[in-house]
């Protein structure tokens, strides 16, 4: 009963976030900020979160802003990170999903599909 709920919910949240028009969204204070790491390959990237939208900034300085229409938070199997998907237009019809898992104990934050590459807060010190 529990899981059915969970999808369901899951599913209401999706739906909501194809809608033409953004949800209101509650960004933690913890991810809103600018976001760099240290890895040399990404060493020119960078992405901000607002309570709002998304950056992604792509090097030679260029880019790309998008307004966030909905946010999932969940938790992560054997850990104590939070996952945090969100979803933002690109084009008429197309939603794109940025997840990112949030350790609250060191603050800092892997992509969900490249969790070797650690970001931080570029105010929060570091190399």
């Amino acid at each position: 009963m529990r899981r059915l709920a969970s999808l369901l919910l899951g599913a209401v949240l999706i739906v909501g976030a194809c809608d033409d028009e953004p949800q209101e969204v509650r960004v933690p204070e913890d991810l809103q900020g600018r976001w760099v790491t240290d890895a040399p390959d990404y060493a020119d990237r960078a992405f901000e979160i607002s309570d709002a939208e998304l950056t992604f900034f792509q090097g030679d300085g260029l880019s790309t802003t998008d307004s966030i229409h909905a946010l999932e938070v969940g938790s992560v199997a054997k850990s104590s990170d939070v996952l945090y998907e969100f979803y933002y237009p690109r084009g008429a019809e197309d939603l794109y999903r940025f997840a990112v898992r949030y350790d609250p104990a060191s603050r800092l934050v892997v992509l969900h599909n490249q969790p070797e590459v650690v970001w931080r807060k570029a105010s929060e010190g570091g190399g």
